[in-house]
Formats: C-alpha cells, structure tokens, sequence
C-alpha cells in the first residue's frame, strides 16, 4: 500500500485532479451532517436548499462537484465571532445592581 503523502507529491496537478471527483449524495449528506434520506427530501421539495446538482448520464444519482460544494459553502459558513460568555445562573445582586444604575443613566442621559 502506497503512502498517501507519496501519492499527493507524484500528482502533478493535484488541485485539478481533486476537482474531478464527483460527490455522491452520501458524501453530501456526510458534509452537511444530515442524512441521506434528507439529502434526497430536499432533493425533490427543496432544491434550492442544497448546492447545485449534476446529472451524469449513465451515473445513478445526483452528483456535486467537489469546487461547486466548496464555494456554495463558503456563502453560508458563518464568520468565526467570539461573543462574550454570558455567566449562568441569577444574576448577582452588585451585577443587577450595576445594570440598573447603567440602564437608568442611558434612559435619563
């Protein structure tokens, strides 16, 4: 069995060749985190819910290109935002407190 890394290094273009790989609904739904079974719902309700399709002639099934899934997911990844962590729990008294005398300040300034 052949090394992976060897492999990748003997490609000559391996960007254009990983582009020539067609995903399966499988692979899909495996992208997505869903099920097959859903994959195949939206398929027929909702098209629009998933990236464009391909139909190959004489292939089973629907097809995506590997480029076309990438950048449809890239539309809807949303940004890396860290948010504050909002403490669990009541509120303590000096924080409620604070927050009051804050809210006052904003509605009377």
């Amino acid at each position: 069995m052949r090394d992976t890394a060897m492999l990748d290094e003997a490609t000559p273009n391996n960007e254009a060749v990983s582009q020539l790989r067609w995903l399966t609904t499988a692979d899909i739904a495996a992208i997505l985190g869903v099920s097959r079974q859903t994959i195949h719902n939206h398929l027929t309700s909702n098209p629009d819910s998933l990236p464009p399709v391909t139909t190959i002639p004489g292939w089973r099934g629907p097809r995506w290109s590997i480029k076309v899934v990438r950048e449809w997911q890239a539309l809807y990844d949303p940004p890396t935002v860290s948010l504050p962590r909002r403490r669990v729990g009541r509120p303590r008294k000096a924080e409620a407190i604070a927050r009051r005398r804050y809210e006052g300040s904003i509605a009377s300034g």
